[in-house]
């Protein structure tokens, strides 16, 4: 992203200019991961950190709350939250299960909780 000329901006900005008709740069990005699992937090999460790109984490509380060991802490969570750049966000429904889809993909709603 950083070498092949992309702006990475965070998804209140690009809300923001899709809500309000206005334009973002060419080769923008909007960087999101999906339920809070671990591997995201020991693989990805550090490179964007480490680089100061913006990303949006939708967690899916259900699993956090029961302590499944796939997904990230409530610790976890907390101390990315302090990180400026970083957007914790819950979706309205808890993620499909391993062989399961959503019925209505729509379904899925941005709740903003930094």
């Amino acid at each position: 992203l950083i070498d092949g000329g992309y702006t990475v901006t965070g998804i209140a900005t690009a809300l923001n200019a899709f809500n309000h008709n206005k334009t973002l740069p060419d080769r923008t990005v909007v960087i999101t991961f999906n339920g809070g699992y671990r591997s995201a937090l020991d693989r990805a999460i550090p490179l964007l950190l480490r680089h100061d790109l913006p990303f949006t984490l939708f967690i899916d509380a259900e699993q956090v709350e029961a302590g499944n060991p796939q997904f990230m802490s409530w610790d976890d969570i907390r101390k990315l939250a302090r990180n400026p750049g970083v957007t914790i966000a819950l979706t309205a429904t808890p993620l499909p299960r391993s062989g399961e889809t959503l019925d209505d993909p729509t379904a899925v709603s941005y709740t903003h909780l930094t």
